[in-house]
Parts: structure tokens; sequence; C-alpha cells
């Protein structure tokens, strides 16, 4: 296929005003998505803004939804209400009420909420009411309620370490560059 036909099938998808109506984006790509309703399956957006996403086997740099479905897909940044994310990667997901990961791979969960997950890891999990499976890990978890197996990769002890560490580490860097920039201005 060639760069020009690449660039035919990449599409901006913003109706007319008032016209939100829903889209399907089939085994090809889009650049910016406004509608009501969009369904990926096996393409990929840039861009989409809807109240309803529904993504398999494709992927979207950036969305604002108020509900989220992916199943077999990835998204980078993601804010909606409500997610449910199968068989997928995210780096970020904010969502305003419950986010529902199985079998992901994801950065950073945000959930107001609450975040229910099954064999599911991610690096940072923030949420109100939090619910694990035996499967699931967590890098650092800030939760209110926690319910089911815990498997944080620091536990109190070497949360406490881990951040006089980082203290440490960061006051010798500023302290080294400091040094570096006063000898310089001494030449």
């Amino acid at each position: 296929m060639s760069p020009k036909e690449i660039e035919d099938l990449i599409e901006d998808i913003n109706p007319a005003d008032g016209d939100k109506g829903d889209y399907e984006i089939f085994r090809t790509g889009a650049n910016q998505v406004t509608a009501h309703k969009v369904s990926i399956r096996q393409g990929g957006a840039n861009s989409v803004q809807a109240e309803q996403v529904n993504i398999t086997q494709g992927g979207v740099v950036k969305l604002n939804t108020d509900s989220l479905q992916i199943t077999n897909g990835a998204v980078v940044v993601a804010h909606t209400q409500e997610a449910t994310l199968n068989s997928s990667s995210a780096k970020v997901v904010v969502a305003g009420g419950h986010a529902e990961l199985n079998n992901t791979q994801s950065m950073l969960v945000v959930a107001g909420q609450g975040a229910d997950m099954v064999q599911t890891g991610t690096g940072v999990l923030i949420a109100s009411d939090v619910t694990l499976d035996k499967a699931s890990g967590v890098v650092f978890l800030v939760a209110k309620n926690v319910h089911g197996d815990v498997n944080t990769a620091f536990g109190t002890r070497d949360s406490i370490l881990f951040g006089i560490m980082a203290g440490f580490t960061a006051a010798a860097v500023s302290l080294i560059a400091r040094l570096a920039r006063s000898r310089k201005k001494r030449r």
C-alpha cells in the first residue's frame, strides 16, 4: 500500500453541528472522531470524543467518553466515567466512576468509585474501593477499602525505604547539579 493510499484511509470524522451519529471504524484509521457512539474493530484513531466507545482489536491514542469497552485492544490515555478492559493494554485510565480490568496491563488507573481487577497488572492504582484476585498485581496501591488478595511490590517498610532512598537520590543529584553550575560560573 502506498503512502498516498494510507493517507486516504486516515480521515477526520466530525459530524455536522447537531448531528452526533454512530460511527464504525473497521480495518482503517482515523485522526479525530467526534460522535455519539464509536465502534473500532481492527482499526485505530488518534483522538476520539464520544458518549460510548467500543474497541475490539484496535487502539486509540487519546479518548474522552462516558462509557468505554475494550477487548483485545489498547489505549494510551482514556478519560471516562465507566471503563471495562478485557485482555487489553492501557497507559492511563481515569474513570470518574467504576473501572473493571480483566487480564489487562496498565501503568496508571484512577477510579473514583472503585476498581475490580482479575488477572491484571498495574503500576499505580488509585480508587476508593478495590477488589483484586490472586493473579493480579499492583506496584503502588492507594485505596480506602481493599477486598481480595493484595500482591504489591512494596510493603509498608519497603515503601518507607523507597521514599527515603528516592529523597536522598534527588538531593544528591540536585547538589551535584548545583556544584557543576557554580564551577561553570567561576570559569
